[in-house]
């Protein structure tokens, strides 16, 4: 388990390195070694990560957050496609060509 520490940025290894592996060996006997090592190799991940980028922490916590909305209104966006044409599909409702059609040109008209 000790080897997936190696993955981590050399800088990091000396800063937290026997932290990590204390850690680790604490860890071990209440944790799968499965769990442990998705932990570490995603932490590795995310160490390079942080450490190629110059991003403020400012910005970094915008972009996180422009993330989570975005996320957030796509899976609205998807659960109301689902539900208005998937579980309660509506038959007097036609959303095809010849509806989107005329109304984007009205809207470019009225523009």
């Amino acid at each position: 388990m000790a080897w997936l520490i190696r993955l981590y940025p050399r800088q990091w290894r000396e800063r937290y390195g026997g932290e990590l592996e204390q850690l680790v060996h604490d860890l071990r006997p209440s944790t799968s070694t499965a769990a442990i090592a998705i932990d570490l190799a995603k932490g590795a991940l995310v160490a390079h990560v942080q450490q190629r980028s110059h991003v403020q922490t400012s910005d970094r916590n915008a972009i996180r957050r422009a993330v989570l909305i975005a996320g957030i209104t796509w899976l609205d966006v998807s659960a109301e496609i689902l539900l208005a044409n998937v579980a309660f599909p509506s038959k007097s409702d036609n959303d095809g060509i010849s509806v989107v059609v005329p109304t984007f040109v009205s809207s470019l008209c009225s523009s």
